[in-house]
């Protein structure tokens, strides 16, 4: 009788040895990238060592052989707690859990000890039964099985805690089946592996087999509820987790529900409770963000994208680019999904790229003013030497004509008519070089300072063009600084030559002002006057390069140049110049030595 139970305990491992290896890998090849399905698999690898290790001690009555299937057997059942806690804490998402570094030691080393302790005979010791060689309680078992209860009963506790949560019919399903799979052999092998030999009462070791309820339960939920199968969950979640933006679902109030690695990585403490976590609590905009989402039109499915600030647990934070999509269930909100890309190195380009833009805007306005400084250089020694060379050639020559003009007889009166027509000619030849050079370089703006300038400059335009110009300086001293004078006297000089060419106006007024040490001037004619927007177009054409040009001497110096008019009611053009709001000259300089 005792040879059959023998035979028939052993025939039952062995078969309970091979179903725990087919399943095992079967669950491995049904999801191989699968943490939960992998974890699996090797605690069913824990079980194959222990039930071929009792086969064997079953068949055999040879002590040496026995002392090795021990071994053996042992090695399997002190490891199997943990990876069926590393299974459960990745069958319920517990990511927070897993990103710790230390919770693998934590859950393996405790095992590998166990095992050792075993192999060295203080877990168990070999007793032979009428059953035939079985393993029983030794002066390390106590621990083992405080260790062995409290890594399934957390285990347990996890998978309880999820079926509570979860409102899907076919995942609360997969975790009763896995809980009630697990919890059936452990009871088993708790009362005939460890409660009955404790006290001392011989009875068959009934744990193995009773793991084959596990295989049928679990294969069950395999084939009906697609437990440990590549799922659109799965899938999702697979993508959730292993993408670098981070993803954050609440439910209408703003409380977190789910978040993705990403997101635990960078965002959360290792102990925090997604629980209480609140959108307010990682967003520096939270209530606003949360306040703009509810006003989300349910009609539009394109998600809204608006720039936030994400902050971390250790108190720093970074800039996101944050799409917000509502969840709705049977056209209901229900939630929102925060999917948030970090662009700090996206915002530190741009900003360098302000930068740069910036400074290549002051080298091109430094050098556009060192070209004016130059065409002003160029014209001032273009002007003196017209004045003081070609002037006096000039003056010379029509001396020398007036001294031949003495030695001639006055009966010759046709050389001197020539004489005098000569002397004539000269006279006109040195009023425009007076006139070139002044428009190259007025010598009364050095002598005399702008105001005295510009009130020559209209009075010599009005005489020209039969303009009437009323020119009107209120409360101005000279500013003593030459770009902005120069700037002034060009901007009135090409403001009043367009006009006289193009406005047909009869009235032009000039008014300069000094107000918050800047020079003010406002040019106002009664004109046809122009669209302003057609300038554009005008410029591109290069019939509005006056125009250009005086804003141009404007900005270059740090002021404003605008223009208002409008079709048959005249145009008004108002410039502000600062003093020494803008050293651009400065600058300039030091372009120059660049």
């Amino acid at each position: 009788m005792a040879m059959r139970l023998t035979s028939v305990l052993a025939l039952l491992s062995l078969l309970t040895a091979l179903l725990n290896f087919v399943f095992g890998i079967f669950v491995l090849l049904k999801n191989p990238r699968s943490l939960v399905n992998r974890a699996w698999s090797l605690a069913m690898a824990c079980v194959i060592l222990w039930g071929g290790g009792e086969c064997m001690m079953r068949v055999t009555a040879d002590l040496a052989t026995a002392g090795i299937a021990h071994k053996i057997s042992g090695i399997g059942f002190c490891l199997l707690p943990a990876p069926f806690l590393h299974f459960a804490l990745a069958f319920t998402e517990q990511r927070h859990w897993l990103l710790r570094r230390w919770i693998y030691p934590a859950i393996y080393a405790p095992g590998v000890l166990f095992a050792i302790l075993h192999t060295l005979g203080y877990i168990t010791r070999l007793v032979h039964l009428p059953s035939g060689f079985a393993p029983d309680p030794h002066t390390g078992f106590v621990p083992y099985l405080l260790w062995l209860e409290l890594f399934f009963a957390a285990g347990l506790y996890l998978c309880y805690r999820k079926w509570r949560e979860v409102k899907s019919r076919r995942e609360r399903n997969q975790i009763f089946f896995v809980m009630v799979g697990v919890a059936v052999p452990l009871l088993i092998g708790s009362v005939t592996d460890a409660l009955l030999p404790l006290l001392g009462i011989a009875t068959p070791r009934l744990a193995v087999i009773a793991t084959s309820v596990t295989v049928i339960l679990v294969l069950y939920a395999m084939a009906r509820f697609q437990l440990m199968a590549i799922t659109p969950e799965t899938i999702a979640a697979t993508v959730l987790n292993t993408m670098g933006d981070l993803a954050v679902v609440t439910d209408l109030e703003g409380k977190v529900i789910f978040t993705n690695a990403a997101f635990h990585r960078m965002i959360l403490r290792e102990d925090v409770d997604l629980e209480r976590l609140h959108l307010k609590d990682f967003i520096e905009e939270g209530l606003d963000t949360l306040a703009g989402a509810m006003n989300l039109d349910a009609r539009k499915p394109a998600s809204n994208l608006v720039e936030a600030h994400y902050k971390t647990w250790m108190g720093w934070s970074f800039p996101v680019l944050l799409s917000i999509s509502p969840i709705y269930e049977q056209d209901e909100a229900i939630g929102f999904v925060f999917l948030a890309h970090d662009v700090t190195d996206h915002k530190m380009l741009q900003r360098q790229m302000e930068e740069l833009a910036r400074q290549r805007t002051e080298d091109l306005r430094a050098f556009a003013m060192s070209v004016q400084r130059a065409q002003e250089d160029e014209r001032q020694r273009m002007a003196r030497e017209l004045h003081d060379d070609l002037g006096q050639r000039l003056t010379g020559m029509k001396l020398h004509l007036q001294a031949l003009e003495a030695d001639i007889p006055q009966t010759s009166s046709k050389t001197n008519k020539e004489l005098k027509n000569i002397m004539s000619q000269i006279d006109m030849m040195m009023s425009e070089i007076r006139r070139i050079a002044s428009n190259l370089r007025p010598t009364v703006l050095d002598d005399f300072g702008l105001v005295v300038a510009l009130k020559l400059l209209c009075k010599e335009i009005q005489k020209l063009h039969s303009l009437k110009i009323r020119f009107h300086a209120e409360a101005i001293d000279d500013p003593h600084d030459e770009y902005a004078e120069i700037a002034v006297y060009r901007i009135v000089q090409e403001a009043l030559s367009n006009i006289a060419k193009h406005a047909d106006a009869s009235s032009v007024s000039v008014r300069l002002s000094r107000r918050d040490n800047a020079i003010t001037l406002v040019v106002t004619d009664n004109g046809k006057g122009f669209a302003p927007e057609n300038i554009s177009q005008q410029e591109d054409s290069g019939s509005g390069l006056g125009l250009l040009s005086m804003k141009e001497r404007a900005e270059l110096l740090g002021g404003s140049f605008r223009i208002d008019s409008a079709p048959h009611r005249g145009t008004t053009i108002n410039v502000v110049i600062p003093f020494n709001g803008v050293n651009a000259h400065e600058k300039n300089q030091d372009f120059d030595r660049r």
